[in-house]
């Protein structure tokens, strides 16, 4: 999924600092075990620093859920009926350099969070039924042969049936977000039109954390998507749709 040898960058310290902020702000907006999810993933954070190896290993995300809200209608509107978002994810990484609190880890594999939406009622069932889930969508990183933007959105593609059917694999559509903790939220914000807002802007080290990081990433990579467009002799979208980041894009 890189341009390079070891694969995307990023700072261990970084990445735990990002969940440990989500865990603060998002409080309130997640199911009772929210708290304990995000704390095995960064557990897992945790233990990929602290190990040196030359083969990826898995760090997963189990189902973070967000308690049910009509909340995605800003202001005085309310949704129709209540509904709430399950995420889960997969990535592939490995310790880059020294290991401890100070490394760096490269997505080296499979980079993927998965986000669906669910009627509430579905919240309490022991077993889903795929036939009552509301929408779908992926949000990752590419592979280094990739046809499509590096970073993107995928919908659905989980099974061989229309819509948006497994075998074909488009649309790939830009996606801004590069993390987990990014990608989970950009779903909180879509749901929690109010409340999501109101707590990120709270003058708490959390929240100044959060938006420090976020901040500084972005920056990043739209300066990298700047040049991208200006850099090929095709069109701005056909040279940012082939541009593949550095490895150090991050980092550097």
């Amino acid at each position: 999924m890189s341009s390079g040898v070891t694969g995307l960058q990023f700072r261990c310290k970084e990445l735990v600092e990002e969940t440990e902020a989500l865990r603060d702000i998002a409080a309130g907006l997640l199911a009772p075990d929210g708290d304990g999810v995000l704390a095995d993933l960064r557990g897992q954070l945790d233990r990929a620093c602290e190990r040196a190896t030359q083969h990826p290993i898995e760090i997963a995300l189990r189902p973070l859920c967000t308690r049910p809200t009509l909340g995605y209608e800003p202001g005085s509107r309310s949704g129709g009926s209540e509904i709430y978002a399950r995420a889960t994810g997969i990535w592939e990484v490995r310790s880059v350099g020294r290991v401890g609190p100070k490394c760096e880890i490269a997505f080296t594999g499979k980079a993927s969070a998965v986000i669906e939406l669910w009627p509430a009622e579905c919240q309490s069932c022991e077993q889903l039924n795929g036939a009552s889930r509301l929408a779908k969508w992926r949000i990752e990183l590419g592979a280094h042969d990739s046809p499509g933007c590096y970073f993107h959105f995928q919908v659905l593609g989980d099974c061989s049936h229309p819509p948006f059917p497994k075998h074909i694999p488009i649309p790939r559509l830009p996606s801004p977000f590069v993390t987990p903790m990014a990608a989970v939220e950009f779903v909180l914000g879509e749901l929690f039109q109010d409340e999501w807002p109101r707590k990120a802007s709270e003058a708490q080290h959390h929240q100044s954390r959060w938006r420090a990081i976020q901040r500084n990433r972005w920056c990043r990579l739209l300066r990298w998507q700047e040049h991208a467009l200006n850099a090929g002799e095709s069109s701005p979208w056909m040279n940012l749709k082939a541009a593949k980041p550095p490895d150090d894009l991050f980092v550097n």
